[in-house]
């Protein structure tokens, strides 16, 4: 793909997959998770994991309101020479884009295209 569109395409590809965490981190319920934990109570669960599944939620839409916000830093525009480059860095081939990227992909976060029952 070449570098001109390649802005455009990785901006689209990591909101995608930024926004389908998101969503299932807001289709969470966070009262059943807190319910269940407490019926598990010293079980199954080190106290250390019980409390990060009870954080989970909270944790998961920070990091991504946080992502949102870097990607309205860093999305595609046009350079000096009409050429597409990235608005937060102001080059043709955004690092911050290539990094959360292969974040994403090395953690198999995906578009969601279904709907959960």
């Amino acid at each position: 793909m070449p570098s001109k569109e390649w802005a455009t395409w990785a901006h689209i590809q990591v909101h995608q997959r930024v926004h389908s965490v998101m969503t299932a981190a807001m289709r969470a319920d966070a009262r059943t998770i807190d319910t269940v934990l407490l019926s598990l109570g010293d079980g199954p669960l080190a106290p250390y994991s019980r409390e990060f599944v009870r954080e989970a939620q909270r944790l998961v839409l920070a990091c991504t309101a946080a992502l949102t916000c870097m990607l309205s830093a860093h999305r595609p525009g046009a350079g000096p020479r009409g050429d597409e480059i990235c608005r937060g860095c102001g080059t043709s081939d955004c690092r911050t884009l290539h990094g959360v990227a292969d974040v994403l992909a090395a953690y198999a976060v995906r578009r969601t295209h279904h709907r959960m029952r």
